[in-house]
């Protein structure tokens, strides 16, 4: 389909969706992580990220500018679909060129075949509308947002639609308000992490709540934060 350049197109972008996730793990999700992960990661992110940023928009333009047309070959044959599910900062989201190339062979070629583009993050859906405003994004098929506990789809206007049956399933059990309250106000949680705050990112979702903390040193473990907060909760009931 794409010939001798398609398939070093091939070779090279996923030498370059490598590199993009290992940059993306570092400078976006792992650095919400507190403890060693965050103090780790954050010192490679400060070492290798506006250059390897860079690397790669300097890369897709040159691979981009050197193929047209382009084409896409399923491996369903000519009337095969697929669902594609992605995440958006670091991922979709990052070069402009890049993006809007492949919205223009989704929308040319696999749209019109019945595939699915499903985005998967962890933004909030208020955020992801800023995101998409600003970025020209496509409206998928499938929102799926605040780390699972948003589920959108959209209507032949692109106007979103909650899944209330997933709203009601996750209502089951959870009081975010005694959640919130056991994490910033338990003593012994204060006293070794410091003053904890819910995070911007879940403030309007009633069914999240990411926090932030003050302290954290290399002695601290991921594993070992998570359960001090898992044995709050069991305590607080």
């Amino acid at each position: 389909m794409v010939g001798r350049w398609g398939n070093r197109l091939g070779r090279w972008l996923a030498a370059a969706v490598t590199l993009a996730c290992v940059c993306g793990a570092s400078g976006g999700g792992l650095q919400s992580l507190p403890g060693r992960a965050k103090l780790h990661i954050e010192r490679g992110a400060q070492t290798c990220g506006g250059g390897c940023s860079a690397a790669l928009s300097a890369l897709s333009s040159t691979l981009l500018s050197r193929l047209e047309p382009f084409s896409v070959k399923l491996p369903f044959g000519p009337r095969g679909a697929i669902m594609l599910s992605t995440d958006l900062d670091d991922t979709l989201v990052g070069d402009k060129m890049s993006l809007a190339r492949f919205n223009d062979v989704w929308l040319a070629q696999l749209e019109p075949r019945g595939c699915k583009l499903v985005y998967n993050t962890g933004r909030s859906f208020d955020d992801y509308m800023l995101l998409a405003k600003e970025w020209a994004l496509l409206v998928p098929d499938v929102f799926i947002g605040g780390c699972g506990s948003q589920i959108y789809t959209f209507d032949d206007y692109g106007r979103p639609i909650a899944d209330r049956v997933w709203q009601h399933k996750l209502e089951k059990g959870w009081n975010k308000t005694a959640v919130a309250d056991a994490a910033e106000n338990t003593a012994s949680l204060s006293e070794r992490y410091g003053r904890i705050t819910q995070k911007r990112e879940s403030s309007k979702n009633p069914f999240m709540y990411s926090c932030k903390v003050l302290r954290a040193d290399e002695s601290m473990t991921v594993r070992g934060i998570i359960a001090d907060f898992e044995r709050c909760m069991r305590e607080r009931g």
